[in-house]
C-alpha cells in the first residue's frame, strides 16, 4: 500500500483474525511506517464485536485523505446515534482540524441530563487524559432533559491543521448521557467512544 493512507480496523472477539494476530502484524508494521514517516498515515481502530466492520472511524478516515480541508465532522440523523450514561471514568475520542480551519474553540456534544445530574467535564489536549489546550465544565442547566447538542467552548487558538487531538468527556455524579455515532457492526470502545 505504500505510500497511500491505510486504516485496519478490527473486532475484539474476531475468531477469524484474532486481536493477537493484529498485535503481531501491528509489531511488524509500526516500526515501517516510522521509517518511512508514514505515522500519520497508518491507523488502526479496534471494536467491541466479531467478525463484522464496524465503521465508526473509516468514514472519517476517507473524508481526511480524500477532503483533508474538512475536519472532524459527525452530524448523524436521529437513527445514527446510541446513546451511553457518563460517570466519573472518561469516554475519549479523538479529533482533526480541515486544512482551511486552523482556529479550534471547542467541540458540539450531544448530551442529555437527568433530575440529579452533575457537571460535565470536557478535556482538550494533544495526547489521551491530557487538557493543555482546555478544560470546560457545562452545567447541569446547560443540558437538555432530551438529546440536544452543547457548546463545549474554550478560548480559540491555533492548531496543526490534519492533526489528531483527543478530548474526554466525564460527570462527577452519573446522571448524563451522551451520544454517539451507531456502529454498522459491533459496538464502540470506551477508550474511543465516536462522539455525535
Amino acid at each position: 500500500m505504500y505510500p497511500r493512507p491505510v486504516m485496519v480496523e478490527f473486532a475484539d472477539r474476531d475468531g477469524t483474525t484474532t486481536p493477537a494476530w493484529h498485535e503481531r502484524a501491528c509489531a511488524e508494521v509500526v516500526p515501517l511506517a516510522r521509517t518511512w514517516q508514514m505515522e500519520q498515515k497508518w491507523v488502526r481502530d479496534s471494536f467491541s464485536g466479531l467478525h463484522e466492520i464496524g465503521g465508526m472511524r473509516t468514514f472519517e478516515f476517507l473524508d481526511q485523505w480524500l477532503r483533508p480541508q474538512w475536519g472532524s465532522a459527525r452530524l448523524p440523523d436521529s437513527d445514527a446515534v446510541i446513546e451511553h450514561p457518563l460517570g466519573p471514568q472518561p469516554l475519549r475520542d479523538t479529533f482533526r482540524l480541515g486544512t482551511t480551519q486552523p482556529l479550534f474553540a471547542g467541540l458540539r456534544l450531544r448530551l442529555s441530563r437527568g433530575a440529579a445530574a452533575s457537571a460535565v467535564v470536557v478535556r482538550y489536549g494533544s495526547r489521551p487524559g491530557a487538557r493543555e489546550l482546555g478544560e470546560v465544565r457545562l452545567k447541569p442547566a446547560a443540558l437538555s432533559p432530551r438529546a440536544g447538542w452543547c457548546n463545549a467552548r474554550i478560548a480559540p487558538q491555533t492548531l496543526v491543521p490534519g492533526r489528531r487531538y483527543h478530548v474526554e468527556v466525564r460527570v462527577t455524579q452519573a446522571d448524563a448521557v451522551i451520544y454517539g455515532l451507531r456502529a454498522l457492526g459491533g459496538a464502540p470502545r470506551l477508550d474511543a467512544f465516536p462522539f455525535a
